[in-house]
């Protein structure tokens, strides 16, 4: 092996590890760039280069490498196809075709890391854990910016909320996120339960809090399901702990007691922090010009009545399809497009919701039905949702098989799934296939299901 060989190849997992950071940073803060170009797309390029310089020195070795870890979960691989295909469909009868194509463009770049990280894992096929710790990591010093912007930098726009964004509800899911996935990366560790009990409470302590004051209401009560289960996990090692010694089972209570005592506390400390530090700037909750906190919005239902608004219209329009836009839809962009349509009373009481007039009027494409089912159903028809239902299934299907062989990984990504789908049904964008935490968990369960084969030398 050359030494240039050699320093491809140490570039090409460099590169792509920094690409994976870059890009949850990228989501959430804005970074320096050079006549539009960022550090994320510097990076980019610096990963392709490395990429190509292994298609050289291994003669097509990397495809072969690719396919082979692709093999390991093929019904996700067909159901996604499908679905990509019937989605480039849609776009040739959107009625704003350069919009619906705007959708896809995100698609082709996560499928390019994709099959970097398929390669990765494939050369190193216990290189999983790496790309856990690093969006843990990644998470963790995304939270620190927004915590030192807060104290230092802020601009009173959300007097009781720490976001380094205005899309808190994003920045809250990369944080929840980031945290199964440093769980994740704690329960395969070879080192004792206790020790894992210990980095457990670390990563908890330190972005748990941080999910709390992030402001978005569906992060707030995600957050104390995903606590159950790592509580549970805690308890789960703390058992085995005991089993293994009974002579160390009062450590080991004292230890769990311990973790959950810090975790607590942390968490207290930051919501009473940042509460006290709201009050000097608004007289109360509601008074700042932004929202505020997560605690004191759950017993506010704006954001839920404007949904059902939207809802109430998608599900209008798709009772007025015929039998043809039933089964095929109106466009890859109907879904956006018809919240521009003020004639329809439905969409006209959504713009009314939202303080929308010929004075203050709304941009093209402004809205989206915040429901991924209702999107598809708009766009494609019933074959769209019924291919959509099925990349489901197979991910769920996937991950039933992973929580058999492997439990603490296989829980990891289908509570990663269960985040994402919730968050889908609430406020989809632009869909699931440019939403990039589907390619990213979608990517890290094709891993996993290699690493099953892999160790069972089939």
């Amino acid at each position: 092996m050359s030494k240039l060989d050699l320093f491809s190849k140490k570039a090409f997992h460099y590169f792509l590890h920094c690409v994976m950071a870059m890009l949850l940073i990228n989501w959430v803060i804005i970074t320096p760039a050079f006549h539009g170009i960022g550090i994320y797309e510097i990076v980019l390029f610096l990963l392709g280069c490395s990429a190509l310089l292994r298609l050289y020195y291994e003669k097509g070795g990397v495809f072969k490498a690719i396919f082979q870890v692709l093999g390991c979960a093929k019904w996700s691989v067909v159901a996604i196809t499908v679905y990509l295909v019937l989605g480039a469909v849609n776009i040739l009868y959107s009625q704003s075709p350069t919009y619906a194509l705007e959708k896809y463009i995100t698609v082709v770049q996560l499928l390019f890391v994709g099959a970097c990280m398929l390669y990765h894992i494939a050369d190193r096929p216990n290189a999983q854990r790496g790309l856990y710790l690093n969006m843990g990591l990644t998470t963790i010093l995304i939270a620190f910016f927004a915590l030192g912007k807060y104290l230092f930098f802020t601009d009173g726009d959300y007097p009781a909320i720490i976001t380094p964004t205005r899309d808190y509800n994003l920045y809250s899911t990369i944080l929840l996120m980031g945290w199964i996935c440093a769980i994740t990366y704690s329960a395969q560790l070879s080192v004792s339960n206790m020790q894992k009990c210990t980095l457990i409470t670390i990563f908890t302590g330190i972005l748990m809090p941080m999910v709390q004051v992030s402001g978005s209401r569906r992060s707030y009560l995600i957050s104390f399901g995903v606590a159950a289960f790592v509580l549970a996990y805690a308890i789960i090692l703390t058992v085995k702990t005991i089993r293994a010694n009974k002579k160390a089972y009062m450590r080991a209570v004292c230890i769990l007691l311990a973790c959950v005592l810090c975790v607590g506390l942390a968490n207290v400390a930051m919501t009473k922090t940042v509460s006290g530090l709201a009050q000097k700037e608004s007289s109360g909750p509601a008074d700042g010009p932004g929202p505020s906190s997560a605690q004191d919005r759950l017993e506010i239902d704006s954001g839920f009545g404007k949904r059902i608004f939207i809802w109430n219209a998608a599900v209008k329009e798709i009772q007025r399809y015929d039998t043809k836009t039933l089964l095929f839809g109106k466009g890859a962009a109907y879904s956006s497009d018809l919240y521009d349509d003020t004639s329809i009373p439905e969409v006209q009481i959504v713009h009314d919701s939202y303080n929308k007039s010929a004075e203050n009027p709304a941009k093209k494409n402004w809205m989206n039905p915040h429901n991924l089912l209702l999107q598809d159903m708009l766009d494609g028809g019933i074959f769209l949702l019924l291919s959509l239902l099925t990349v489901i299934g197979a991910a769920v299907f996937y991950s039933v098989r992973l929580i058999r062989q492997m439990p603490a990984v296989g829980i990891g990504i289908s509570l990663m799934y269960t985040v994402l789908l919730f968050t889908l049904l609430l406020s989809s964008g632009k869909g699931m296939l440019v939403n990039k935490f589907f390619w990213l968990i979608t990517f890290m369960q094709l891993l996993e299901c290699f690493r099953i084969k892999y160790k069972k030398g089939v």
